[in-house]
C-alpha cells in the first residue's frame, strides 16, 4: 500500500481564507484513489464554500468491487467561480456515483446510488437513482439440453425533490437454444419477456411485454504466416450474422416516462452484421505461444419491416 497527503493554504482577497487537503492512496487489488476537501472562509459579504471529492475503484473482503465518483460542493458556484475538474466547470450538473458489485460465477449482484445536481438551476425536478439494485443471472444450460436461461431483476428507488417518489421493478427472464444445424451454420433463438411494475407516488401501474431475436450466423477463418521474431501468425476471422428482431407495438400510455429504460419502442427488424476479427499468435520467451485480437471491424445495416410497410 501506498499513501501521500498535501495540505494546501491560500488567501483570496474577495473571497477569504482557503484550505484544502488532498489524500492519494494506492490500495492492494485497486486503482488510485483520492479523497479531496476544500474549505474556504468566506469574507467581505461573501459565504462560506466547501468542496469534497473522492475516487476509488478497488475490491473490499468478499470480492465486493467499489466504485466511488463523488463530489460535493456546498454552493453551486463553486465550479464556475474557482474552477476544478473541467468537465464539471463545463457542465450545467454535477453527479456523484457509487457502485458495488459482486459476482458468483454466473451470477452478478450490483447496488448503484446516483445523486445530480443541476448547477444552473433549481434541482428539484432532477430524477435520483437512491438506490438502484440489480441481478443477472447469466445464460445457463438446462440440465444437458440445448435449452439455456437467464433473468435480469432490478429494483430502483426514484426520488426527485419537488416529484417523483417510488420504486421500479424489472423482471425479465429468457429462454433460448442454439441449433447448429451444420458446420458453417447456427442458428440461436431467443424468447423473453420483460414485466415492468411501479408504485409511484402512492399510486400503482404494470405492463408485461414479450421480445424475440433469432440470430443465425457463421464463421470462416484463415491463418496467414507473418514470419516475424515476435508475432509468427495473424488470424482472419469473417463473421457473418443475420438477426431478426420483434417487440410487438403495445400500448405504455399509462406507465411513467422517468428515463430511457420506461418506453420499449416496438421493433420488427431484419439487421446484417459482417464482423471481422484480427488475432495475433504470439512466441513468449518461455516457448509457449500467446494470443491476442488486436482489431476487430463490424459493419452493420437494419432493414425496418413496420418503417418499410408505412412508406409503401
Amino acid at each position: 500500500d501506498n499513501m501521500d497527503a498535501t495540505l494546501t493554504a491560500d488567501y483570496m482577497t474577495d473571497f477569504g481564507f482557503g484550505s484544502g487537503l488532498e489524500f492519494r492512496y494506492l490500495l492492494n487489488d485497486s486503482a488510485p484513489g483520492r479523497l479531496y476537501g476544500n474549505y474556504i472562509t468566506g469574507s467581505n459579504g461573501e459565504p462560506d464554500r466547501a468542496l469534497v471529492e473522492w475516487t476509488h475503484d478497488g475490491i473490499l473482503p468478499g470480492d465486493i468491487r467499489l466504485v466511488v465518483d463523488g463530489e460535493y460542493a456546498s454552493k453551486k458556484d463553486y465550479f464556475e467561480i474557482f474552477g476544478g475538474n473541467a468537465d464539471v466547470y463545463a457542465s450545467e450538473k454535477s453527479q456523484s456515483t457509487l457502485f458495488m458489485t459482486r459476482a458468483w460465477g454466473k451470477s452478478v449482484l450490483a447496488g448503484r446510488a446516483q445523486y445530480t445536481r443541476n448547477l444552473k438551476e433549481s434541482s428539484g425536478l432532477v430524477l435520483q437513482y437512491l438506490p438502484e439494485a440489480r441481478y443477472d443471472y447469466q445464460p445457463q444450460r438446462v440440465a444437458d439440453s440445448s435449452l439455456f436461461v437467464s433473468f435480469l431483476g432490478e429494483s430502483t428507488y426514484l426520488w426527485q425533490r419537488q416529484g417523483v417518489k417510488g420504486t421500479r421493478f424489472r423482471l425479465q427472464p429468457t429462454l433460448g437454444t442454439d441449433l447448429l444445424v451444420s458446420r458453417y451454420l447456427e442458428i440461436v433463438p431467443r424468447v423473453s419477456w420483460l414485466q415492468r411494475d411501479y408504485n409511484i407516488n402512492s399510486e400503482h401501474e404494470e405492463e408485461g411485454i414479450p421480445i424475440a431475436t433469432v440470430t443465425a450466423g457463421s464463421r470462416f477463418a484463415r491463418v496467414f504466416s507473418v514470419g516475424g521474431s515476435s508475432v509468427t501468425h495473424i488470424r482472419h476471422a469473417v463473421e457473418p450474422i443475420l438477426r431478426y428482431s420483434y417487440i410487438p407495438d403495445v400500448d405504455q400510455s399509462h406507465l411513467p416516462n422517468l428515463d430511457y429504460l420506461d418506453q420499449v419502442n416496438s421493433r420488427n427488424v431484419l439487421t446484417f452484421e459482417l464482423m471481422n476479427r484480427f488475432t495475433a499468435r504470439l512466441q513468449r520467451d518461455s516457448g509457449l505461444p500467446d494470443y491476442r485480437e488486436f482489431a476487430s471491424l463490424r459493419l452493420a445495416v437494419d432493414y425496418d419491416i413496420d418503417e418499410e410497410r408505412r412508406t409503401l
